[in-house]
């Protein structure tokens, strides 16, 4: 990738995390960078495509990460908890990066555009879910069960409605540590071998 089109994508992920992509103008994306307004355009058709390819750009990140945190753990309950801790902190470390507010966080999620990629993000997710859970079988720490990718798509249900943040004060807030423990409770302990 060129180093204006990085320099497009850095730019534009900052001002999206700061305004929001509804806000965030073409013009402004060039201005911040310190570019003509026609550069964009040789390298990205709209906002949309930029939208995207930032996106796109940070859950390949985010999916190497967790690869990366699994890879490096022995056990099937090791990788599961590192894997929670790295999926969990990945938006509070997003948000931190870009300066992102909740209001810009929730408009990114909601744009019909961010659909597609949120599905190769959870697709890419399932997989290294899928490998945990099939790690842990063959190691005798997870029982075996009878259809491993429903329990993968179970695994990842459960996992999005520990993500879920809530501001509301009727609500109490999870931790990461919380979300995890919470996750290791109702899953891994639903997997392990009887004794």
């Amino acid at each position: 990738m060129t180093s204006k089109k990085e320099k497009i994508l850095d730019t534009a992920a900052l001002l999206f995390g700061r305004n929001g992509p509804k806000k965030t103008t073409i013009d402004e994306i060039a201005a911040e960078a310190g570019i003509a307004k026609g550069t964009v355009y040789l390298s990205f058709s709209s906002k949309e495509d930029i939208f995207i390819e930032v996106a796109r750009r940070e859950i390949d990140l985010i999916l190497a990460k967790l690869r990366r945190v699994v890879r490096s753990e022995t056990t099937a309950i090791s990788k599961l908890e590192k894997f929670l801790i790295t999926k969990f902190g990945a938006e509070d470390d997003m948000r931190k990066k870009y300066k992102a507010t909740q209001e810009a966080l929730q408009e990114s999620h909601s744009l019909p555009q961010s659909e597609k990629v949120r599905q190769e993000f959870y697709a890419g997710e399932l997989h290294i879910l899928r490998d945990i859970l099939e790690f842990g079988i063959e190691t005798g720490e997870f029982k075996k069960v009878k259809n491993p990718d429903k329990i993968t798509r179970a695994l990842s249900h459960l996992m999005r409605g520990l993500e879920f943040r809530c501001d509301s004060t009727d609500v109490e807030y999870l931790s990461v540590a919380d979300k995890v423990g919470l996750f290791i409770e109702l899953a891994v302990n639903g997997l392990a071998p009887r004794k």
